[in-house]
């Protein structure tokens, strides 16, 4: 019962997490590099958001190389909004928790471009 309890709050603390990161990566980051607003970060165009993305790169952390191969197949704009958060949860956090790692490859995961196509989705001649 405890096992059911626990993965039970768990996955509700998974979608709070994913929640927010989709909320920030469209609702602030998105907003304030299209111009629309400025919520204080400290880029304002795509090009300005990959420097400070890539600007502190933690090498040191072995969870990250998996999820850079996920943020790699991830569409272009998003992946860098998800790696800024990341790396600035990185940087406000001495030591992440397993469980927060996890939370990240989960999201990292669920938002990467498909390999293949399944053909029923594909437009034919009739």
């Amino acid at each position: 019962m405890k096992k059911i309890i626990g993965k039970f709050f768990a996955n509700i603390r998974f979608q709070f997490f994913d929640a927010f990161m989709e909320w920030e990566i469209y609702n602030r980051i998105a907003a304030q590099v299209n111009g629309e607003k400025n919520h204080g970060y400290p880029f304002s165009t795509l090009k300005e958001l990959e420097k400070c993305s890539l600007a502190d790169t933690f090498d040191s952390a072995p969870f990250l190389q998996d999820i850079e191969k996920d943020i790699a197949r991830m569409p272009r704009a998003y992946g860098l909004g998800f790696r800024y958060i990341l790396h600035r949860d990185l940087k406000t956090r001495r030591s992440m928790s397993e469980a927060r790692i996890i939370m990240y490859q989960r999201h990292a995961r669920r938002n990467i471009y498909p390999e293949t196509c399944d053909p029923r989705f594909v437009a034919t001649r009739a």
